[in-house]
């Protein structure tokens, strides 16, 4: 064995995976776990070595990564001068309690193994799938490590499989997604990165069936689950299984044989009775496993590192059952966000929300009781940030900026219990300030920039004139030091902005502001004041 004595565990943990060729975000994961590990008052200098190995093989089985722990064990054994490294499935069980994980991944050839036997595959078309896997992860392991899950690969290593060997790629698809609970087109898309990088390879001997077990790929078994591994429960394709066959014909009349008759009208009991049928499309029930798919498919979708997603994976546990979400998309959005935010990266809850039919003020809002629920420090941008950011990169004037700045200012004030997110305050502050500084500005380009809903945005502005043009009359906010004033009577602020609270509020402003001017108003504005028409 080799001398190694002064090694750390991270330096040892780094050199198996280079040995291993163990892709880069398999090993950030595998280092985040490292500091989930050292906080564990179970482990020490004398077994982090053990469990640390065993986080090797279970974030290599989450990534679909064909490595198995005798393989780690040994690379890891030859580091170590005074013992080996053993890793059995209760090293591993116990690992995944202490790492949060809900339950050892299957290794990536079990789950072909168990897909093909769902499907009734023959094995040596399955054994031809087991040498796709391996042999990509030679040639390239970050495109093993790339796919949306572990299912997603393994059914389409079967998927090519069966098509190189003359299979129809699209039935055989159809017949996985069913039976792995992973949608047809993440099949086909792994069967289409995995052809490329295997190429011209495909045509070897080495790739082909044996032809005494040659058959015919069968309709889905109830064998492989979610549960057991088989895939992961992620959106189904828009193409649905084959098997549901046409209605039976009723034994009764129908509408052929009532000679022209209108069908009756339905009782109360059968009007009762429909109403008390349950609604086919439910709101997903908020549980760890939906939460975690749901936090795996943004990630796909988004781009998001390795360790944001181990990151925001870590919080879910704690945050079912204790965060108040309408279903399991708002709390993977803020968990992602979370996880975002505390990595410094620019993708935000517009992002998010744009991905998914989720408002972004309901990712953010959930933020807040996410942060309560795990005690992270979740940064959060003031509305002071959001709105240096949005005078940025509207290129908007300094005057602007700094009116912005004063009307969050006196609105935070009046209301300092508001319900608005601080994305929806500043983009409703920078369209009071550039309203009042004779600028445009597109509500719906601002909320694309901030994050906000533009509909909130208008509302948050709307209630900011309110408070202001109402601050200004009733003497609380000094006349003479407020700057919108000699501007107020030729802005596009109006007595028809908004509903009729803030076309009055304007109204009795720009009253106030005509007399203290010695300017008139146009009847427009006196009708607001006096609520006529």
């Amino acid at each position: 064995m080799a001398s190694s004595a002064g090694d750390g565990v991270e330096d040892r943990l780094l050199r198996v995976c280079e040995q291993l060729q163990i892709p880069k975000e398999t090993l950030q994961i595998t280092q985040v776990r490292l500091g989930q590990l050292r906080n564990k008052p179970e482990i020490d200098e004398e077994n982090i070595d053990d469990f640390l190995a065993a986080a090797l093989v279970l974030s290599a089985r989450e990534d679909g990564l064909p490595v198995d722990e005798d393989t780690v064990a040994s690379a890891w054994s030859e580091l170590l001068d005074d013992r080996e490294i053993t890793i059995t499935e209760q090293r591993l069980d116990t690992a995944s309690v202490y790492l949060d994980v809900d339950e050892v991944p299957p290794k990536p050839q079990a789950l072909a193994d168990r897909l093909g036997l769902a499907v009734e595959m023959p094995d040596s078309l399955v054994d031809v799938a087991h040498r796709i896997l391996l042999d990509a992860f030679e040639l390239n392991p970050e495109v093993i490590a790339n796919g949306r899950s572990p299912g997603a690969t393994a059914g389409g290593a079967l998927s090519l499989a069966a098509l190189v060997n003359g299979h129809d790629a699209e039935d055989v698809q159809n017949v996985l997604s069913g039976a792995s609970k992973t949608s047809r087109v993440a099949i086909e898309n792994r069967a289409e990165a995995l052809k490329r990088l295997l190429g011209d390879r495909l045509q070897d001997e080495r790739y082909q069936m044996n032809a005494e077990t040659e058959g015919e790929v069968a309709q889905p078994v109830e064998t492989a689950t979610a549960t057991d591994g088989a895939g992961e429960a992620e959106e189904q394709s828009a193409s649905e299984p084959d098997e549901v066959g046409e209605p039976e014909t009723p034994s009764g009349p129908t509408g052929g044989d009532t000679d022209g008759e209108t069908p009756a009208t339905p009782t109360p009991e059968d009007t009762d009775s429909e109403s008390e049928t349950p609604e086919t499309e439910a709101e997903p029930e908020v549980t760890v496993q939906a939460v975690e798919d749901e936090i795996d498919a943004l990630v796909e979708e988004l781009g998001v590192d390795a360790p944001t997603r181990l990151l925001a994976r870590g919080m879910v546990g704690d945050a079912v059952g204790e965060v108040d979400v309408s279903n399991a998309t708002e709390l993977a959005g803020a968990t992602l966000v979370a996880g975002l935010r505390l990595n410094e990266a620019d993708t935000d809850a517009g992002d998010v929300a744009a991905r998914r039919p989720v408002e972004a003020r309901a990712v953010v809002q959930t933020l807040g009781a996410l942060d309560e629920a795990i005690d992270a420090d979740i940064p959060s941008p003031s509305p002071e940030e959001i709105v240096a950011d949005l005078v940025a990169e509207l290129d908007l004037s300094d005057a602007v900026a700094e009116e912005s700045r004063r009307t969050l200012e006196r609105y935070a004030t009046d209301e300092p219990d508001s319900d608005y997110t601080a994305a929806e305050l500043a983009a409703g502050s920078v369209v009071f300030a550039a309203t009042v500084n004779g600028t445009q500005v597109d509500v719906e380009r601002l909320g694309a920039i901030s994050g906000a809903t533009p509909a909130f945005v208008t509302d948050a502005m709307n209630d900011i004139v309110v408070s202001l043009c109402l601050g200004l009359v009733a003497g609380e906010i000094d006349y003479e030091e407020c700057s919108w004033t000699t501007d107020l009577l030729e802005s596009e602020l109006s007595p028809d902005l908004g509903d009729s609270r803030t076309g009055r509020a304007i109204a009795v402003a720009k009253t106030y502001t005509a007399g203290r001017e010695g300017r008139h108003v146009d009847d427009a504005t006196l009708d607001a004041v006096l609520g006529t028409e």
